[in-house]
């Protein structure tokens, strides 16, 4: 008896370690329902995992195509819209790369890879879309952003950081031109699609669905990304399929990188958005049960 009761209070301590160790990895989101005047423009979520583990601006694009009628996922905008490089290579002991303003750097579909600017994003969708065009917006707040276009019922991609976590410089290259370029570590692209007094709302590709922000912390991480949008317009045409091939630029050395392998049921489970961190709870007790057992 003494056993199976301090069991029950080791299985109790962890998962209660476990859910404050996930609810501190980031900025907490705000998931209460809120009682103060708000507005929100209906923009259907797309989760970027398990397919698009690094494609967070394709999965946000694809929202907003979809909301004015384009028939593409996010998959097929990585695929047949969004222009990558993995032109990753050494020379003279330094390294070079593509240039994240004007390729995708990397793979969307491989966990190993970069993400690109909003002059990317901008380029795939006016070369390919019929039923909107999009437009780069700079220096502009979030408050500014809503007042300008999300009370005219226009949500926009903003580029802020995972979890709205402080960003930091990642990993450098040199740029074709000659200069050095340093990535911004925890880059992630948002749909801003309305606000309250107290928070912006957003659709995170991370999570799969519209969260909610303090006003202050999302002014901030956007300020750390040049406060750089974009905001696609209606142009009233209707949905032509089209056909594009891959625009994909691949260093033969690196040919294998980033390539999507074929998951089991259990490596998707383990990618979904929301049980991950149950079944990392569920190992650790697992082990320690084992332990105190053996």
């Amino acid at each position: 008896m003494r056993k199976f009761i301090f069991l029950v209070c080791i299985v109790a301590v962890i998962v209660f370690v476990s859910v404050f160790i996930v609810g501190q990895e980031n900025e907490k989101p705000t998931t209460v329902i809120i009682k103060e005047n708000k507005k929100i423009i209906n923009v259907s979520t797309i989760c970027q995992y398990p397919e698009l583990p690094t494609g967070c601006e394709s999965v946000a694009a694809a929202m907003v195509l979809q909301y004015y009628g384009t028939n593409i996922t996010a998959q097929e905008f990585a695929r047949e819209w969004l222009t990558c490089s993995e032109n990753f290579y050494i020379s003279n002991n330094e390294l070079y790369g593509p240039d994240p303003n004007e390729v995708f750097a990397g793979n969307p579909f491989s966990e190993n890879s970069y993400g690109c600017f909003s002059s990317v994003i901008v380029k795939a969708i006016n070369e390919n879309s019929t039923e909107c065009k999009a437009q780069k917006i700079a220096n502009k707040t979030v408050a500014q952003l809503c007042d300008e276009y999300i009370n005219n019922n226009k949500h926009m991609l903003i580029w802020a950081t995972m979890g709205m976590k402080e960003s930091k410089s990642g990993k450098s290259w040199y740029l074709q031109n000659g200069e050095r370029f340093t990535w911004i570590a925890g880059e992630h692209c948002l749909v801003l699609v309305g606000y309250s007094d107290e928070y912006y709302f957003l659709n995170d590709p991370q999570s799969g669905s519209t969260v909610a922000y303090q006003k202050s912390i999302v002014e901030k991480r956007f300020k750390e990304f040049m406060q750089t949008s974009v905001v696609p317009v209606d142009t009233g045409r209707k949905s032509i399929t089209k056909t594009k091939t891959n625009k994909s630029e691949t260093n033969t050395s690196s040919s294998n990188k980033g390539k999507k392998k074929k998951k089991g049921l259990w490596a998707k489970i383990k990618k979904n958005c929301f049980v991950k961190p149950i079944i990392e709870a569920g190992t650790a007790i697992g082990l320690l049960v084992g332990g105190f057992f053996a």
